[in-house]
């Protein structure tokens, strides 16, 4: 490959694969296209491209080679995802339901507006949650099945305990236990960024979609923010070397956001060589998020976020 076209690779990647990606899913919002199938379908094209990318120009070569853990990293993938899903979808229809009188979100603002209200939401309860998981002795026996991938790559950001990717967005200090799957992974691709055990996928975002969606906030908006995530974390997780310079939420809306959340999530554990440059302190990509994958466990007390840092 020449070196114009990895510089090319490293530097547009991500701007195109999640920007790309995160654009259709917020015009389908403001041009009220449904949810399913447009969104997951989108997700699921941005996470195949960094799949993609990363054969084409990986982080790591070692990382691309199966290391008997993709099998598990993909049923772990499609449980999460599936878990997440109908846990998002019981809660859309619960925050749908919220009667206008007592809804708190601001459900007549720009569809933007409520799109970064979601996010912000959510982000800051998949932090807490993610960092409560570190230092809770109990919770980290769920989440350290998310470390325990030897490498990492655009599959393996789902690498989760059910019951931890179901807490995640929601309160629950005991989830430390299943996360800890997804910090068993001995290196870092496409893939294993939905290594995690089913149950933690699915509380990761408890706490935040029970607020957006008690608030009212539209389940499109929600949805394709997981989409966009979805993409990031195939980034962030990758062995790709790139750089980068309780209040009635509509469903639509957080839906919206899982949406573009997914692809995020693509990007954060995937094994591509992709850069961000000065965003990478603002956002939460692969080549920052690795440290929080160290083996060193002191040295993994960091990165929590899981689309900003």
């Amino acid at each position: 490959m020449s070196t114009s076209l990895r510089f090319a690779l490293r530097w547009l990647s991500y701007p195109l694969v999640f920007g790309g990606s995160a654009a259709f899913m917020v015009w389908a919002l403001y041009a009220g296209v449904p949810y399913w199938p447009s969104t997951p379908l989108v997700a699921a094209v941005g996470l195949l491209a960094v799949a993609g990318l990363e054969r084409i120009q990986p982080f790591r070569e070692g990382w691309l080679e199966d290391h008997q853990d993709t099998l598990t990293d993909l049923v772990h993938m499609l449980v999460n995802l599936s878990v997440i899903q109908f846990t998002a979808e019981i809660l859309a229809r619960l925050g749908d339901a919220v009667p206008a009188t007592v809804r708190l979100f601001p459900v007549e603002s720009p569809l933007w507006v409520q799109l970064l209200l979601v996010a912000v939401v959510l982000d800051l309860s998949l932090y807490a949650m993610h960092r409560i998981s570190h230092h809770v002795p109990w919770l980290w026996r769920f989440h350290m099945i998310h470390h325990s991938a030897e490498r990492l790559y655009w599959m393996n950001g789902e690498r989760r305990h059910p019951l931890h990717a179901m807490l995640m967005a929601g309160p629950g200090p005991w989830l430390w236990r299943f996360h800890m799957i997804h910090h068993s992974a001995e290196r870092l691709y496409w893939m294993n960024g939905e290594r995690r055990h089913p149950l933690h996928a699915m509380l990761m975002a408890g706490p935040g979609l029970v607020l957006l969606f008690a608030s009212g906030a539209p389940s499109a908006v929600v949805a394709t923010w997981f989409g966009i995530l979805t993409v990031h974390l195939g980034f962030q997780h990758s062995n790709l070397d790139y750089r980068l310079g309780a209040s009635g939420a509509p469903s639509a809306v957080v839906a919206t956001w899982f949406g573009i959340l997914t692809v995020h999530l693509g990007f954060q554990h995937s094994n591509l060589d992709y850069r961000l440059g000065w965003l990478r302190h603002v956002i939460g990509v692969a080549e920052i998020h690795r440290w929080h994958h160290k083996r060193d466990f002191e040295d993994a007390q960091v990165n929590c976020g899981e689309f900003l840092m």
